[in-house]
């Protein structure tokens, strides 16, 4: 569980389930209410889930282990990437006078093509979305502020492998998403054996 919330506005995260996070080579829960997985599981609601994707293995090991809980009762699956406008539009060679704030049409359009190729074969049990959003600052801050906006119950992300040094944990989207979401998080580490990435 998590630490809960120590003063307004502020949610906390307690060292024992930063820790675990940080150390294991298992998903690990962090459960800030049980309710919304008490209705789930007892067959009154699905469980809303953000999913934070881009392009590493993790975001697709994240995925596998939505499937794997699917089959527990169903779930509707908000498949979300933030992207920094100027690396998208070099990308995908677009020119023109184009917004940095607001989305571009077709970035979105290529990034849902992407992701649905990517990730349509995992979600056949789960109705799916997409929210592709540009973004300036952490990754972990937005994916946090999009999750209470999609009233979602839960966040998933994939993490590091754990052989990486501590300041790789500190600065990890995974991490800031833990400390600053206002809803459960699950943090899924890659298969021990899966190869690291390096970008």
């Amino acid at each position: 569980g998590a630490l809960g919330r120590r003063k307004p506005d502020t949610w906390q995260l307690g060292s024992h389930a930063d820790r675990t996070a940080e150390r294991t080579n298992v998903p690990v829960l962090v459960v800030r209410q049980a309710e919304p997985f008490q209705q789930w599981l007892g067959g009154a609601r699905p469980l809303r889930i953000v999913l934070g994707v881009d392009s590493s293995l993790s975001s697709e090991t994240a995925g596998r282990w939505i499937t794997d809980i699917a089959e527990f009762g169903p779930c509707e699956v908000v498949l979300t990437h933030l992207y920094w406008v100027p690396e998208e539009f070099h990308r995908l060679g677009l020119g023109g006078v184009r917004s940095w704030v607001d989305r571009d049409q077709d970035i979105t359009r290529t990034l849902e093509q992407e992701y649905s190729e990517r990730f349509a074969g995992l979600f056949s049990a789960a109705k799916v979305s997409y929210r592709l959003e540009p973004h300036f600052g952490r990754i972990g801050d937005g994916l946090a502020a999009l999750a209470s906006k999609e009233h979602a119950d839960l966040v998933v992300v994939g993490c590091h492998h754990r052989g990486a040094v501590a300041r790789a944990w500190e600065g990890s989207v995974s991490r800031h998403v833990l400390r600053c979401a206002g809803t459960s998080v699950a943090c899924v580490p890659p298969p021990a054996e899966a190869p690291e990435l390096h970008t």
